[in-house]
């Protein structure tokens, strides 16, 4: 659940919540982030200067200016939605092959563990750097959507 970020959570489980979430379940058209809250909030209950167009776009509240949406350049919302949905349904499917092939698996495991066949070795060793140049990766692709 949004509300309940990490309580004990993979990583990976993270990753295919928050992917779900904005791709198919964050109220694009009625809702906007405060960061400063720390809230999803009604687009009714505020005005952004210049106003959005789209009212499926992400409006994302400036944490030192409220009446200003530092996400007004994502102008291809459409386009990330579809690659979180699609990332996370590749995730998906390679978590079903990883199962199907090494049985359920520890409970425990990683679930990127598990997709990924890392060794506990690997894992351990290599596990900050790795995650760091794949989000790094991810979010170029992210912005260059984006712009």
């Amino acid at each position: 659940s949004i509300d309940e970020p990490i309580s004990n959570r993979s990583l990976g489980t993270l990753l295919l919540q928050f992917l779900k979430y904005y791709a198919t379940d964050f109220p694009y058209e009625t809702s906007y982030i405060s960061v400063r809250e720390g809230a999803v909030l009604p687009k009714e209950s505020k005005t952004f200067h210049p106003p959005r167009q789209h009212s499926d776009a992400l409006v994302i509240e400036c944490m030192v200016n409220p009446d200003i949406d530092i996400a007004r350049a994502a102008g291809k919302m459409r386009q990330v939605r579809e690659l979180f949905a699609e990332t996370r349904d590749t995730l998906l499917s390679g978590l079903s092959a990883a199962q199907a092939d090494t049985g359920a698996g520890d409970a425990s495991e990683s679930v990127l563990k598990r997709v990924l066949g890392v060794s506990q070795e690997a894992s351990s060793i290599s596990r900050s750097f790795c995650f760091a140049k794949h989000v790094s990766s991810y979010w170029t692709i992210v912005s260059a959507l984006c712009s």
